[in-house]
């Protein structure tokens, strides 16, 4: 039984507007053309999406032949990219035909497709809330699936069987759960089901796939409710393989960490690389610093996001017993790059502990306090030096210049000449040898 609804276009919208110029195109030459996906589920909620899927009865041969710039990147599933250039930069559209899939034999694509009307063309797709045609010169959304009563209710419910949505793309249960934590729904009874009988053939899919809809997730600002909806349905392991035999209360307290980090926000900074960083260390801080960068590199990150995890892991792991006693120490700790995403995450899980505050609210003071300069003073001796002050080639030399660094951070040496008479009195107390066995 299929409905309608006029929405509110964003008609102001320069990504809309290129959207619009391709369905009006392709209806001028005859074809049937709409908005479909989630941008017509965010029109709907009220949102102002920031991409466009369109599907229409053209093939992508009579796509390519009516726009300049056309990208065939799925010709045998019927789907092109349009590729509009608007003030200065290029918008891309998927202009997929109205198709019905064939069987899908490998968990994530049909073995082909073929070319139907823009019922089966809905029919195929994976939730109601994403199974909405727009026609954006009316207004008009039609909903042959029952997506508006769910996006009513707020409610996630597939199209169809859950557990036949859910094995054409095994990815499809973790899409559930990241589309709740977008959209604040709930899941229907019957796919939570589906989700808990499916879970363990998320393990077939990709690290990729699986990393992105993690990261999608996090982003969401609802990290902590996926994370418990992972767990409830026993898709955390199979996602995150290093969780395996965690214990309800570690994945409830990061869960809790997670929703203190997303409401703190680290100063509005949500669109910032570094919140990102913050999120992932929370929700792998459980797994210490090893575990981390273990967990990142399972799922496929790139080398550099994922030593930034592990050193925010690390970090948050050594703030917690701060104040050092020692200004040298304490310097060397916070002058890390990713210090003070430790810090966020040492601050989160403290709260959710019950845990005083000091050692973050110490290590945010000191931070605000202490420039570039204290934390990263002008380099005041050499190994050249230490050689001439006799102390022993190799490590001794290395030993020697840390020292004198470390009296540099404390404050008490503030000058070249204060260096290098610091390094006499290393090399006169002691001789090489008992240099070497006093090394701290």
């Amino acid at each position: 039984m299929s409905s309608q609804k006029i929405v509110r276009l964003p008609k102001e919208d320069e990504v809309f507007s290129g959207a619009l110029f391709i369905v009006r195109k392709l209806k001028e030459q005859g074809f049937d053309a709409f908005i479909v996906g989630g941008a017509v589920r965010d029109i709907v909620m009220g949102t102002v999406p920031s991409e466009y899927d369109i599907a229409t009865s053209a093939t992508p041969h009579d796509v390519q032949r009516l726009f300049r710039h056309v990208v065939p990147v799925g010709i045998k599933y019927g789907v092109v990219k349009v590729r509009l250039r608007r003030n200065g930069r290029w918008l891309e559209y998927e202009v997929a035909t109205f198709r019905r899939d064939l069987r899908y034999l490998d968990g994530r694509r049909p073995e082909g497709v073929v070319f139907a009307g823009i019922e089966e063309d809905v029919l195929r797709r994976d939730f109601t809330v994403n199974g909405l045609v727009l026609d954006p010169e009316s207004g008009v959304v039609l909903d042959m699936v029952g997506g508006l009563e769910d996006i009513e209710n707020k409610v996630i419910r597939a199209i169809g069987s859950p557990l036949e949505r859910f094995e054409e793309d095994k990815l499809r249960p973790l899409r559930a759960i990241r589309f709740a934590c977008k959209l604040g729904f709930r899941i229907d009874d019957s796919l939570m089901d589906a989700l808990k009988a499916c879970a363990h053939e998320v393990a077939c899919v990709s690290k990729e796939r699986v990393r992105d809809e993690l990261r999608k997730m996090l982003l969401s600002a609802r990290g902590d409710v996926g994370l418990r909806l992972m767990h409830e349905t026993g898709l955390l392991p199979y996602c995150l393989e290093r969780f395996e035999g965690m214990g309800s209360h570690e994945i409830e307290e990061t869960a809790r960490a997670l929703s203190e980090v997303s409401r703190m926000g680290i100063e509005g900074k949500k669109k910032d690389h570094h919140y990102e960083i913050v999120l992932w260390a929370t929700l792998l801080f459980c797994l210490g610093s090893k575990g981390a960068l273990e967990q990142m590199i399972g799922l496929k990150h790139p080398n550099k996001m994922s030593l930034a995890v592990a050193e925010a892991v690390a970090c948050a792991y050594k703030a917690k017993a701060l104040p050092f006693g020692d200004i040298a120490k304490e310097k060397r700790l916070l002058r890390h790059e990713h210090a003070p995403n430790g810090v966020v995450v040492l601050k989160a899980f403290l709260k959710v502990r019950g845990e005083p505050l000091t050692p973050a609210e110490y290590a945010e003071q000191r931070l605000g306090e202490w420039r570039k300069e204290d934390l990263f003073p002008q380099r005041l001796a050499t190994g050249e030096d230490a050689l001439k002050a006799g102390i022993r080639p190799g490590k001794d030399v290395g030993h020697a210049l840390r020292l004198v660094e470390d009296e540099v951070l404390r404050g008490n040496i503030r000058d070249r000449d204060g260096a290098l008479r610091f390094i006499e009195e290393i090399a006169k107390k002691a001789t090489d040898a008992s240099f070497s066995q006093n090394k701290t």
